[in-house]
């Protein structure tokens, strides 16, 4: 398990719905804007599409 420290940024907006958004480190000094959920239903979105 690998754990990474991030915090809360607010609500994304797709074209599917509103999802939460967190910032994490990016490795250089910055921060990264990451929203798990709105990958993973993208993701499923697009595996529907597939099969």
């Amino acid at each position: 398990m690998e754990i990474i420290p991030c915090y809360f940024y607010g609500l994304s907006n797709t074209p599917l719905s509103q999802f939460e958004s967190f910032r994490i480190p990016d490795g250089k000094g910055n921060w990264y804007t990451s929203s798990p959920k709105a990958h993973n239903v993208y993701v499923e979105n697009q595996n529907k599409k597939i099969w």
